[in-house]
């Protein structure tokens, strides 16, 4: 009877033994696991950084391809006005130098008297659309 006790001892030894190195390797594999997840995701992670990156860049610079063209259209735009500007003071300087009334001035050009004081006193570039000061 003690033989049959002891053999059961040992069984039970063994089956404590048996599941605790089986722990000891499932903790080893899920730490294993553990690391390869966290490589993964640092990858992952990596690579969703690049293309993040590079999309904001390409984002960027397509703002900046439409910011330069919106001024650039601007400038023009302002340049274009500045020289009617020009024209318009140059043809009434004409129509002065040769002593055409002002009533006649203003039917051809649309400019009055003191409209074009106002223009002649304007720094050059400073001259609105229309000259009415916007």
């Amino acid at each position: 009877r003690e033989l049959k006790t002891s053999g059961e001892r040992l069984r039970e030894e063994g089956r404590r033994e048996g599941r605790l190195e089986g722990l000891r390797e499932l903790k080893t594999s899920g730490e294993r696991l553990r690391q390869e997840g966290r490589e993964e995701g640092r990858r992952e992670g990596r690579l969703e950084g690049q293309r993040e990156l590079k999309t904001s860049g390409e984002r960027l610079r397509q703002e900046g391809r439409d910011e330069m063209r919106a001024v650039a259209e601007q400038r023009h735009s302002e340049g274009r006005l500045e020289g009617q500007r020009q024209g318009r003071l140059e043809t009434i300087d004409g129509f002065l130098r040769t002593g055409v009334d002002w009533s006649v001035i203003e039917r051809a050009t649309g400019i009055g008297e003191q409209e074009y004081r106002q223009l002649k006193s304007r720094p050059n570039g400073a001259a609105a659309a229309g000259g009415d000061g916007t």
